[in-house]
This record gives structure tokens, sequence and C-alpha cells, in this order.
């Protein structure tokens, strides 16, 4: 019964998708939605895949890692319940993140493509501390797998969002009629 409802709900989306994506544009302005053609051609370039595509999961990887996975490896933290433990981390890794974003786009201000490698760096120097979590279980390890795994987080994030606005037209720039730059 449950696999007929999942295959029930797949066609609904997907009608709906179709629905949504071919409904009448709303925006005025001189630069209509991409059309799916136009981003499936701007998604073939080569920065897309190179830097966006092995960047982007890591984005959500790396709080994830920071708030929900490390908290569960190290145990009970004296003295604070556990969600308490998990909450102060989640706040670590957020709060590190917001505050390095600002720098992270003065950053990738001249060369975008400079930030995605740097992040996944600062990543796998965060995983690294997660690793060392798994295998030395202790609370102490909290603080510096969410501060490291937040300035991933942010670096990451603002380098893919960088990117993307990199290559979306200027509104002098060239483009291809769907706000695109070739």
């Amino acid at each position: 019964a449950g696999r007929g409802v999942v295959e029930i709900a797949d066609r609904v989306l997907a009608v709906a998708a179709a629905i949504v994506w071919n409904a009448p544009e709303l925006d005025t302005s001189d630069q209509p939605t991409p059309t799916v053609a136009a981003v499936t051609r701007h998604l073939m370039h080569g920065w897309f895949w190179k830097l966006i595509v092995p960047s982007a999961p890591w984005v959500f990887g790396a709080a994830t890692v920071a708030f929900a996975v490390t908290p569960a490896l190290v145990g009970h933290v004296p003295g604070l319940p556990r969600v308490a433990a998990a909450g102060m981390t989640a706040g670590l890794t957020l709060g590190t993140s917001v505050m390095v974003q600002p720098s992270v786009r003065r950053y990738a201000q001249h060369d975008p493509g400079r930030t995605p490698p740097l992040g996944m760096a600062v990543l796998t120097l965060g995983m690294m501390i997660a690793t060392a979590a798994a295998v030395f279980p202790h609370p102490l390890w909290l603080v510096p797998a969410a501060v490291v795994l937040g300035a991933a987080h942010g670096l990451l994030m603002v380098g893919c969002i960088t990117i993307v606005e990199h290559h979306a037209a200027a509104p002098d720039g060239p483009h291809d009629g769907h706000g695109l730059q070739p």
C-alpha cells in the first residue's frame, strides 16, 4: 500500500511541476525566466561541473555532520542534556558560518573559482576532526568540529552562490536572452 501512495505522489508532483514550469510569466522585467533548454545549455559548462556539482552538496553536509553526527559520535556531554549539546553545536556551526561569509564574499569577489576548493580543503579538515571524534569519542571534539565545519559551510555556500552570480549576466552584459551568460 505504501509503494502505491509513493507512485501516486510521484505522478502528482510530475504533473504539478509541468503545470508550474509552463505557467504564464509574471515577471515583466527585460529578462524572463530561462527556458528548460537555456538552463540545460548553461549547466553543460565546465565551471558548473567542476565547481558547483562537487561542492554544493557539502554546504548541507558540513552543517549536518557538525550538529547532527558529531554530537552523536562523542556521546554524553557532562552537565548537558544530549539535545542541548546538539543545539549548542548547531549554534556554533551556523554562527561561525555567518561570521565568515562577509570575508568569503570579499575573497571571492575577484576570482570566485578559488573559493570552493578552499571550502573543500576546510571541509576535509573538519571531516578529519569529526573522524577523530568517532575514533576517540570525547566532548572536546564538538567545538573544533563545529567551528571548522561552520567555516566550510560559509565558504562553500557563498563560494557557490558567487560563482553562479558571476556567470549570470550583468544588466548591461552579454547574455543569451534568458539572463545567462554564454
